[in-house]
């Protein structure tokens, strides 16, 4: 049974747009999740907006505004609000960063939201980015990083979007080193572009146990059990070791 719709729910979108039809009346007044197509409104934009004033506490709980969007050949892509278990792997590995590179002044670590221009018509938001310097802090995105690194989301398109369609994006940008952090299957992936040699080459998979090693940082290291231990319980990264050296 479907619960009762909130107000925002309920409300009539027919007169958003002449290119309404009832299949997305019905979709996003049950809070689906069918992304908008080429050629149609921006539904997902349309969804944040009720009037002032008709606020309730669901429609403010499902509110995206703060969900990173990524622009693609035009098109807006909406990401998933990153959980405490994204968040903590995050921390811990922008802590690992800047503690190696506070010895190794190599390059500055940025954590999401930012954005990284790949071109004219894509931009992402990677969670970490490792850059060799920022010519303006009031930029509004970066291009040129070291270091990129995606944490998963659960859902086969997350996946696909980071395993798949952004790491041929940052291949193709030319971007030295590029890390996947996998939290559903604790695993921790690396892959780095290799003198002239065209495209990514696989560094393999680690788990807990593994440490992963840096091919463009010398000497950074980083602990994969510790990464994965931070995003369960987030007071190993104040009572126990950084992980990273």
């Amino acid at each position: 049974m479907n619960p009762a719709p909130t107000q925002l729910e309920s409300r009539d979108l027919s007169s958003l747009s002449t290119a309404t039809t009832p299949e997305h009346v019905e979709t996003w007044s049950k809070f689906g999740r069918k992304a908008s197509s080429k050629g149609e409104p921006t539904w997902e934009l349309v969804h944040q907006f009720p009037i002032q004033g008709d606020w309730s506490l669901d429609d403010y709980l499902a509110l995206k505004t703060h969900v990173p969007i990524e622009f693609n050949q035009g098109v807006l892509e909406f990401l998933d609000m990153p959980s405490a278990e994204h968040q903590l792997i995050t921390f811990f590995l922008q802590l690992a960063l800047f503690n190696y590179l506070r010895q190794h002044p190599r390059g500055v670590v940025l954590a999401a939201p930012i954005r990284l221009k790949l071109n004219e018509n894509l931009v992402r938001e990677p969670d970490l980015m490792v850059l060799p310097g920022i010519d303006s802090t009031r930029t509004p995105f970066v291009t040129s990083p070291l270091l990129v690194v995606e944490i998963l989301s659960e859902g086969a398109m997350a996946r696909d979007r980071d395993e798949v369609k952004k790491r041929g994006e940052y291949e193709a940008a030319g971007i030295p080193e590029y890390w996947i952090i996998d939290p559903l299957r604790s695993e921790f992936r690396l892959f780095t572009r290799m003198g002239d040699k065209e495209g990514y080459s696989d560094g393999g998979v680690f788990r807990a146990g593994d440490a992963i090693t840096s091919v463009i940082f010398d000497g950074l290291s980083i602990d994969v059990g510790a990464c994965f231990k931070a995003g369960l319980d987030g007071r190993s990264m104040l009572f126990g070791n950084g992980g990273g050296s």
